[in-house]
């Protein structure tokens, strides 16, 4: 594509859309840097073509030049104030720039404009999150495989929705990364104390430290796989969740994270 392409641009030097379409392709082609000056050809001739301006902010962003992506999203979205899109990157900028009332506020007029943009939800989540707005935050945080940023393995019980789990089991499963485990397990304590029985998922390398941290729970380590297949768990199950879902029935509030001194147990022949 890339050598055609090349091939229209010479043939039609002054056809803006033959630069944004080689700035497209090295875009899918991850080659960002490339990508930038064919894009400020195709503004250059047609400086009305919002494409072109969108993808303009959108590289410079993804590049992490924030400051140069800002002017370039406002102008997209001053092309086409009704366009999602403009709205979602301008509010993927003020957000890196700190700007989180501002992001939020393009980021619900995104929605407005394209209710199932999930990615849009997931930045809200996290302008709602590090502004301390947890109920939000985790209730926007559940788009996050609807938005491509998490995939979650198939269980197929039912879903935990809050319900008291008084007399029930629950199963937990990890999500993400080690990091990722290890942060929604400080949700644990506050099922193992309402469930009958809790049954932990972990990466195989969190088990020696999840079965020492939290001994009243059944804990399975289980490596991933690619098609999301669940643990071959036995036990009977009422309920389950992945544990980036925990907080949003567990931590509502600042006031519901608990002060304590640790949750998790380190080896003592180690230490």
């Amino acid at each position: 594509a890339l050598r055609l392409l090349h091939a229209a641009a010479q043939a039609d030097p002054g056809q803006h859309l033959n630069d944004f379409e080689l700035g497209t392709t090295l875009v899918k082609l991850e080659r960002f840097d490339e990508a930038l000056p064919h894009f400020l050809r195709a503004v250059e001739k047609a400086p009305h073509f919002q494409p072109a301006v969108i993808n303009m902010g959108a590289v410079l962003e993804r590049l992490e030049r924030i400051e140069e992506a800002l002017p370039w999203c406002e102008r997209a979205l001053a092309l086409d104030p009704n366009c999602h899109i403009s709205h979602y990157n301008l509010g993927n900028v003020l957000r890196e720039l700190g700007r989180f009332e501002e992001a939020d506020r393009h980021f619900v007029r995104s929605i407005e404009l394209c209710p199932d943009s999930a990615k849009a939800h997931w930045n809200r989540a996290y302008c709602h999150l590090v502004q301390g707005r947890f109920r939000e935050g985790w209730e926007e945080y559940e788009w996050r495989e609807a938005a491509g940023e998490v995939s979650i393995d198939r269980y197929t019980q039912p879903r935990w929705d809050g319900s008291p789990l008084t007399g029930k089991t629950l199963l937990v499963h990890g999500e993400q990364g080690l990091g990722d485990e290890i942060l929604f397990a400080s949700c644990v304590p506050d099922v193992i104390s309402q469930a009958a029985r809790v049954i932990l998922v972990c990466d195989p390398r969190l088990r020696p430290l999840f079965q020492r941290s939290f001994p009243q729970a059944v804990v399975y380590g289980w490596q991933r796989l690619k098609d999301w297949t669940p643990a071959p768990i036995t036990e009977q199950v009422d309920w389950q969740i992945p544990s980036g879902s925990l907080p949003l029935y567990l931590r509502p509030t600042a006031e519901s994270f608990p002060r304590r001194e640790r949750y998790l147990v380190p080896d003592p022949q180690q230490v």
